[in-house]
């Protein structure tokens, strides 16, 4: 039984060893440099109180426009609440997410045959 408890404390500290490693390499491998200027533009999921960031990438977006995104309940139709908006990049942003795509009249659609 000891023996089980030992190789049990050693499979968890290798476990635990590979996370922080693959943390460290996700930290390490972001493509943006510190101190970099991002843009950034905060979208609204329906039935969320409160609006989140995303990086707005080379897209054209205007406020109120409608958005295909991650959010903590999966993809989802969210609107665009803030103007464009810019931050110097640093590691405790990360994980950044980003717009998935322009919604269209299909996506809305779903969207709203999904909550009914």
């Amino acid at each position: 039984m000891h023996n089980n408890e030992s190789e049990t404390s050693e499979h968890i500290s290798q476990d635990t060893e590979n996370q922080s490693q693959e943390t460290k390499s996700q930290e390490e491998n972001h493509r943006y440099k510190e101190g970099e200027l991002l843009s950034f533009v905060r979208v609204r999921f329906p039935g969320h109180a409160k609006s989140y960031p995303f990086l707005v990438g080379k897209r054209k977006l205007m406020y109120g426009q409608k958005v295909v995104a991650m959010s903590d309940r999966g993809m989802a139709v969210g609107y665009i609440n803030s103007f464009i908006y810019e931050l110097p990049f640093d590691r405790n942003m990360l994980p950044l997410k980003s717009i998935n795509k322009i919604a269209t009249e299909e996506d809305i659609k779903l969207e709203k045959e999904n909550y009914k």
